[in-house]
């Protein structure tokens, strides 16, 4: 069967990206239940675990309430005793936080997770993450990592897996091929694959893209209907994207638990409100995802201060720092009107970031959307609750979310007050995953993304594709277009037989060149490394050697490096024929390529082919 896709018009126009947001996600199942803890002191022999310790003379913040001159007690990893007047057991190192905060690890409610995003997240905070749409493959991994209690230095996932929409719906466009639920007669065995894939929740898209200028197939209420009642009847939650008050209303209807957004078209109204109460249904609502679509983020406040900016690495920064191309600050002011009705009205309000989405990021995001809230109404101790036990409760996650006996010492301890001051949230003294403390160096991040043995053993010889397999597609082979910069441009992707042999399959890339922007392109992109424009160390790389042949012409290979994810590509030109050539491209000649910041490779049609077709094969690298 062939494996294809091909981009939309019309929405998610913001960022290479967000156009790729999902090109190597994936996660979890199953939650923890916390284990018992042995109340005894230690012996004098007894050896104390690294992950136990005690804070004293704190402020603390529960989850729910507030607790003044507090000690808390970990051990093992586990939250062991709370109290004004906790006696210390002898060994346990007791750390005074006297003026500091003590809050639970944060829940940011709506991520996209993919490369480093479980390590920027947890520098920040957060120590575990809801993600909305991810690859289903890596599902194990995460799994025993949220089933550990031991030292690492990334956030837990808990994940929806792929997600339930339309062919050709929202979240067929990220360049991945997503199975689509077409017959509401498929939706039980449609869900039945989501739980065997391990999904801990499900994601369905209600989106025709009118929001944002654009006219995208989505679910019909009949299936929309069907899908959420059966996954519900397997016992797993429904979490439904909306981006319009009558679809959030159709959505409440057909029995969702949860909105991943909020709708942004109109304010809502007295039905909506009375059927999320009716529903107990929670909103998740990303304003700060909606003040970028809006033009009116956020960020700057946060990025002339050094200690933030440190935690940050190069996919941080760019991806907080970019804008969605709409600048309708109905988006933002509807979003912000109607949080602070469903507040007042007692709805579940969750606090979710859309990481990383641009105007956003992983870690930060969740400081970003606790900010916006707080605009929106909420106090910030309402806001903090948004942000742990609301999530926690509304995800069914037993286990964490809160400060309380049994439960992991998944632990923030801030500087200063946030309970009275929300910006203070980024003023991060210590965090605790599992009650190990967290280094919260970007340094090592960074060097995992220029690893210096790329190509390495993944790649034979230095091959990176010869389309044999399924497998040379499944992750690094994406469309891309000029979409991004609001072009209108197309481009599909498949593997097929080579149509000069019928024993060699090869990456065969067709569409059409479009006017509406300075520098049209379509065509399709590799990255070196498994997160989209992270950077690899390629220094012992010269050469790119590649077949290829087309409809006659001048195509272009584009070759992304450098400092920043955002760098303009350096361009060489390739003409094409009919005929299979091989092209032996010489990297180090071209100015303006940093080999030791290799981040990915294009190949596309541009200005002077209105429709375009070719083929790929056998790339290397030497």
């Amino acid at each position: 069967m062939n494996i294809q896709w091909k981009e939309q018009q019309g929405f998610s126009t913001s960022t290479v990206l967000t156009i790729l947001l999902v090109a190597a996600l994936a996660f979890a199942i199953y939650w923890m239940i916390g284990s018992t803890t042995n109340n005894e002191e230690p012996t004098a022999t007894e050896v104390v675990a690294e992950n136990s310790f005690a804070v004293s003379n704190i402020r603390l913040f529960d989850g729910e309430r507030v607790l003044n001159n507090q000690t808390v007690l970990v051990k093992d990893g586990l939250i062991q005793g709370i109290d004004a007047n906790l006696a210390i057991p002898e060994g346990i190192e007791n750390i005074d936080g006297t003026g500091k905060t003590l809050l639970p690890g944060l829940i940011d409610a709506h991520v996209h997770t993919f490369g480093t995003a479980q390590q920027d997240a947890l520098r920040f905070g957060v120590t575990t993450a809801i993600d909305l749409f991810s690859d289903h493959r890596n599902l194990a991994e995460f799994v025993e990592q949220r089933e550990a209690i031991n030292q690492q230095n990334q956030a837990d996932v808990y994940s929806a897996g792929t997600l339930v929409t339309a062919a050709g719906g929202h979240g067929t466009q990220f360049g991945m091929p997503i199975p689509t639920l077409d017959d509401v007669a498929d939706a039980e065995s449609f869900i039945a694959d989501r739980i065997a894939e391990g999904s801990d929740f499900i994601k369905l898209v209600y989106e025709d893209g009118s929001q944002y200028g654009g006219n995208l197939p989505t679910l019909d209420q009949a299936r929309l209907t069907a899908a959420i009642g059966a996954a519900q009847a397997q016992g797993l939650l429904t979490i439904v994207h909306v981006s319009t008050l009558e679809h959030g209303k159709q959505a409440l209807r057909a029995g969702a638990n949860g909105l991943a957004h909020m709708f942004s078209d109109q304010v809502a109204d007295d039905e909506f409100i009375q059927l999320a109460l009716e529903k107990q249904a929670f909103v998740v609502p990303t304003l700060a995802v909606l003040a970028s679509v809006s033009n009116q983020s956020d960020v700057a406040r946060w990025l002339d201060k050094p200690e933030i900016v440190s935690l940050l690495n190069g996919m941080q920064r760019d991806t907080v720092q970019r804008q969605f191309p709409f600048q309708d600050a109905d988006h933002i002011n509807n979003g912000m009107a109607s949080v602070a009705r469903l507040h007042a009205a007692d709805v579940p309000i969750l606090a979710g970031s859309d990481a990383p989405n641009p105007g956003t990021a992983h870690g930060i995001g969740a400081h970003q959307e606790l900010w916006w809230l707080v605009q929106a109404g909420l106090t910030p101790v309402e806001a903090l609750e948004a942000a742990t036990a609301k999530v926690a409760d509304a995800f069914g996650l037993t286990d964490r979310g809160r400060i309380v006996e049994g439960l992991r010492a998944d632990l923030v301890l801030v500087a200063g007050d946030p309970l009275t001051d929300i910006d203070s949230s980024f003023s991060i003294d210590t965090i605790w995953k599992d009650g190990f403390p967290v280094q919260r160096s970007v340094a090592e991040v960074e060097q995992q993304a220029a690893s210096t043995d790329w190509p390495g053993e993944q790649h034979r010889d230095g091959l990176l594709a010869d389309f044999e397999t399924s497998a040379d597609l499944a992750m690094r082979w994406q469309v891309t277009t000029d979409q991004i910069m609001n072009g209108s441009s197309e481009a599909l992707v498949e593997q097929r037989t080579d149509s000069r042999d019928a024993d060699n399959q090869v990456l065969y890339v067709s569409g059409a060149i479009k006017p509406g922007t300075m520098f049209p392109w379509a065509g399709v992109v590799t990255f070196t490394a498994e997160q989209p424009m992270q950077p690899v160390d390629a220094s012992g790389i010269s050469q790119l050697v590649f077949r290829a042949r087309g409809l006659a012409g001048q195509y272009q290979l584009m070759v992304f490096s450098g400092e920043q994810a955002n760098s303009i590509p350096v361009i060489s030109p390739i003409e094409l024929t009919d005929e299979w050539q091989e092209f032996s491209i010489d990297l180090v000649a071209l100015n303006g390529v940093d080999m030791s910041l290799l981040r990915g490779f294009a190949w596309t049609a541009g200005m002077g082919l209105s429709e375009f077709e070719f083929e790929l094969d056998d790339v290397k690298v030497r």
